[in-house]
């Protein structure tokens, strides 16, 4: 085998169902991949292991070399070129994305038999959602069931295809970033335990709304139940990231957009990437022209895996 090439999207996430020691099961909750930004990453075997990318990248992508080596250790020296990349803490699950696209590239080029989930775990991906994960082998909007103490990764409980005519927009605010590794853990440290009344809420809206919504193709049933619940989670996390959006800019933006019609307003993460969601293209323009200055990208949905390819 002369090269390996790994292309995947990017992983939204809406939120968390339980943050709570008394529930058996943490964190979980909803999301889906979208098709850009993406992850594209070339292996081929060298004398030495060495990276080709932008700076920003480098060291992670070296990391995760590391690590998948230390289970691995059959790995030969490669080459890895990253030619592109999703940006860090911009809500959009770079890392997870990024880990399992050079793990998964590594694994085929060296004939290592291994899953998306033992990848993960092998990089240090997965602690909390495994939406980012599964979505990397299967594709789609994504239900995660959370995990229990003796369980590394989290168990998907439903997948569902998002028509593919819909579009998402991607909004950039730049006064703010997302959270990641200390910080992270120091905002979950701060937060008080998930109401139990607020997961079941949660859990509600996502069966008995947005999944139906979703199957039956209903923009309108699944983008409202979708707003409503990033807004019940997000005045949860409002303490540790200052409102329902992490973003001043965000907040305005949400709210501007509302007062024109699109209610479909969700965070992703820790953002500061908001999204809109659009029916059509004729929406998104309607949505792309109410934005200003502000940096925003189209995504469509991405119901399948990671692409590869082997020569």
């Amino acid at each position: 085998m002369r090269e390996v090439v790994i292309k995947t999207g990017s992983r939204l996430h809406f939120g968390l169902f339980a943050l709570n020691p008394e529930h058996k099961r943490q964190f979980g909750g909803i999301g889906m991949m979208i098709d850009n930004p993406g992850v594209c990453v070339r292996v081929e075997p060298s004398d030495e292991t060495t990276i080709i990318g932008d700076e920003a990248i480098v060291n992670r992508v070296n990391t995760f070399t590391s690590r998948f080596r230390e289970t691995y250790p059959q790995t030969p020296p490669v080459q890895i070129e990253v030619s592109q990349f999703i940006p860090a803490h911009s809500g959009l699950g770079s890392g997870t994305q990024l880990a399992l696209t050079v793990g998964t590239a590594l694994a085929k080029l060296a004939g290592i038999d291994c899953s998306p989930i033992e990848i993960a775990i092998a990089t240090g991906r997965g602690r909390r959602s495994a939406i980012g994960i599964h979505g990397f082998q299967r594709g789609g909007f994504l239900v995660d069931g959370g995990h229990s103490p003796n369980e590394a990764v989290g168990q998907i409980m439903q997948r569902v295809a998002v028509p593919a005519d819909w579009r998402i927009v991607l909004i950039s605010p730049n006064d703010a970033h997302g959270l990641s590794g200390q910080s992270e853990l120091d905002a979950f440290g701060k937060l008080p335990p998930m109401p139990a009344t607020l997961t079941t809420e949660l859990r509600r809206l996502v069966s008995n709304e947005i999944v139906p919504a979703l199957r039956a193709a209903d923009f309108d049933g699944f983008t409202q139940s979708l707003h409503s619940f990033g807004q019940q989670i997000g005045q949860y996390f409002a303490p540790v990231q200052g409102g329902v959006f992490r973003s001043p800019q965000a907040t305005n933006l949400a709210e501007a957009l509302a007062a024109n019609n699109i209610q479909a307003i969700v965070q992703s993460s820790w953002g500061p990437t908001i999204c809109a969601f659009a029916e059509s293209d004729v929406d998104v323009q309607r949505i792309l022209s109410q934005l200003g200055d502000v940096s925003a990208t189209v995504a469509r949905p991405m119901n399948s895996g990671h692409a590869a390819k082997s020569t």
